[in-house]
């Protein structure tokens, strides 16, 4: 059986439901207020890779990919943030799009 097919039959679901599956330790970077900081996305992207990999901190042979994998998610989360829209906002921007226009 696939991992989350197993965590869904221990929580006895049939479909995941986002908010049981999110670490709650990362923020939410998506804000009316203000968009989000490139430190934010990379320590959002840290905190993934570290629950993901279960390792707090890499050991030196995994160093490389650890900090591949944290600028590859961080990447990720930018394009995402500077693609959403918001109802009524217009699209949502991480810092660094913000500061292009």
């Amino acid at each position: 059986m696939q991992p989350l097919q197993d965590l869904l039959k221990l929580w006895g679901r049939q479909r995941p439901r986002y908010a049981a599956l999110m670490c709650r330790s990362i923020k939410t970077l998506r804000r009316r207020e203000e968009p989000a900081s490139p430190e934010e996305i990379e320590a959002a992207a840290r905190q993934f890779v570290r629950k993901v990999s279960g390792f707090q901190r890499p050991s030196r042979a995994n160093e490389d990919v650890f900090e591949e994998a944290i600028e590859e998610i961080a990447a990720s989360s930018r394009r995402l943030l500077d693609s959403l829209v918001v109802p009524g906002g217009g699209a949502r921007l991480s810092a660094e799009a913000a500061g292009r226009e």
